[in-house]
């Protein structure tokens, strides 16, 4: 006779017990999160053998993405110290995917520390197909039986949809919704957004089929917004996260909500007889609720209302949450540009005095060694105000505060000083810097001589750079306009023969901080702004900056093109 007291037998009882489980039963350890025990059904529903998954952790079993689940939803658990339900988690095994219903539980040292975690996992696959397959019969059913009110429903959806599209102004967007409903799937329609859990009302409103009643119910919501005890028993039938149905409402049940708010009367004489209330879900957390009302002697509400209602706060509920990642984005973008020209003015300022007192003591009788040292501060001091200069354009380009002049300039002039400018780096690498005017080129003419400067600067700055050995060309011609107007395309191609672009890097070379490839950055240095900035600035000159070709090893050519304007041309 067994004798369970008795240490050993105990444990080969629970042991008999947990390997035919028909569930799986798996223990991963605390610290590595690696597979400790697994029993019978844990081999079987994976596919592997017991041996295999000892010792191992999930990164060794499936794909990255969802071994990263896995192990952060395993670190939750350990951190909380308290058992977490998993209601539906999808699996990779050797027989295809697989979905579970699993519990986790931390199981503690006497000092309350975590030793293991607990996994006790069943298998939901059919189930859930059945679910699926339920949910499909019951579309069928439901095109068979109201086709025409079907067609109705979705091109209500259809149609709500497209009155969201593009829609980034929050009240622009509720009474959008709102409208599209009322007349249509409800008498009223009343939309609660909340702050927090907690439920303080951040947005409210209300709209009504009848527009005789538009303005009562305005001010009877807002009468009874302060008065919370409508929003929470809302919310408290809600606290499951799903959606109710109220089909027929009675009298007497209208008096029990209501009767202890202002104004109970008016809204007694509405004669409300169905209402669907559901919740607005934001990451599986209660953000606001919908409440879709029907009054008077017209149809009731019915289980496929309810899921067409709940297709329609889908659909809302992804337009919210757009609107606030645009309202975070925008927010985050301004406070970056503005920290970021203001970073910049901060630096460039004693960077300015670095540069005017360092140049002052090159005059000023020092030996050649300390000349050597000035002359080190000057170059690397101009270098950082250049990036600082970038930096305070990409602020400007991304605010939309950058300014084009139109001013008369000499156009052979700046190639001169820019080639000029760059014959100094060339010589450093002992490249050849080329200059070719295809055709004839005008003197004189019309344009933003400061943004064309940097333009070519940064094109040219950048070919020295990349190029090791062999030359960088710049082939400039002029291309007449094909009307009376005096504005012609200037064309700079910017030849090299340097390390080239690989195709699958392409793609990246115009984004802001970034280099064809990131081993670039450490390679040649850079911020990564010069060709965003230089397409950026011939955009704005009406013309545009492309990767013309590219081959690894053996070179690449830019196109630009400006529109200028030729004086009597």
């Amino acid at each position: 006779m067994s004798n369970l007291t008795d240490p050993v037998e105990s444990e080969h009882f629970l042991e008999s017990i947990v390997e035919n489980l028909p569930c799986m039963i798996f223990v991963k350890d605390a610290k590595e999160l690696r597979f400790v025990r697994f029993n019978k059904a844990g081999e079987s529903l994976l596919g592997y053998r017991r041996s295999d998954l000892l010792g191992k952790n999930d990164y060794d079993f499936f794909p990255k993405e969802q071994a990263d689940y896995f192990t952060s939803n395993d670190k939750q658990v350990l951190e909380a110290k308290a058992v977490t339900d998993y209601p539906c988690e999808s699996i990779q095994t050797k027989a295809g995917v697989r979905y579970l219903h699993t519990k986790k539980i931390p199981i503690l040292a006497p000092n309350g520390d975590p030793l293991y975690l607990l996994g006790i996992s069943f298998d939901i696959t059919e189930k859930k197909q059945m679910e699926e397959q339920r949910l499909e019969l019951i579309r069928e059913q439901a095109a068979r039986h109201e086709a025409e009110q079907t067609a109705a429903h979705f091109e209500l959806l259809s149609s709500i949809k497209g009155s969201l599209t593009g829609q980034l102004d929050l009240d622009t967007l509720l009474n959008s919704f709102a409208k599209s409903l009322v007349n249509t799937f409800c008498d009223w329609c009343q939309i609660h957004l909340f702050k927090d859990e907690q439920h303080p009302l951040e947005k409210t409103l209300v709209r009504h089929s009848d527009e005789a009643k538009i303005e009562w119910a305005e001010n009877w919501n807002r009468i009874n917004d302060p008065h919370k005890k409508i929003l929470h028993r809302i919310a408290k039938s809600l606290q499951d996260n799903k959606p109710r149905l109220f089909s027929q409402i009675k009298p007497e049940e209208i008096e029990s909500i209501y009767r202890d708010i202002p104004n109970y009367s008016e809204i007694k004489n509405q004669n409300i007889r169905s209402v669907l209330i559901l919740p607005i879900l934001r990451d599986q957390k209660l953000i606001g609720t919908i409440t879709f009302v029907k009054s008077g002697e017209g149809r009731l509400y019915n289980l496929r209302d309810l899921a067409m209602a709940e297709d329609f706060t889908q659909t809302l509920s992804s337009a919210i949450e757009n609107t606030y990642l645009f309202y975070r984005a925008h927010a985050a973008n301004r406070a970056k540009s503005a920290f970021l020209a203001n970073i910049s003015h901060e630096i460039r300022t004693p960077l300015g005095v670095i540069l005017g007192f360092s140049e002052l003591m090159l005059d000023d009788g020092l030996s050649e060694e300390h000349k050597t040292y000035v002359a080190a501060v000057i170059r690397n001091g101009k270098q950082l105000l250049e990036i600082v200069d970038e930096v305070l354009d990409l602020a400007k380009a991304e605010s939309n505060r950058i300014s084009i002049e139109e001013i008369p300039f000499v156009l052979p002039e700046l190639i001169s000083d820019v080639t000029s400018l760059l014959q100094v780096k060339a010589q450093e690498k002992d490249l050849s810097l080329k200059v070719h005017i295809e055709g004839e080129i005008p003197e004189e003419v019309i344009s933003d001589p400061t943004r064309i400067r940097q333009i070519l600067i940064n094109l040219g700055g950048n070919a020295i750079k990349f190029t090791e050995s062999g030359e960088v060309a710049f082939y400039i011609s002029l291309i007449p306009s094909e009307t009376q107007s005096e504005e012609h395309t200037l064309r700079i191609r910017v030849v090299d023969t340097g390390i080239g672009i690989p195709e699958e890097h392409k793609d990246r070379l115009f984004h802001p901080f970034s280099q064809a490839d990131s081993s670039m950055t450490r390679r040649f240095g850079g911020t990564g702004l010069g060709l965003f900035l230089a397409r950026k600035f011939a955009r704005l000159l009406n013309g545009d900056l492309v990767l013309e070709s590219s081959q690894p090893n053996r070179g690449s050519t830019f196109c630009v093109s400006v529109k200028i304007k030729v004086p009597n041309a």
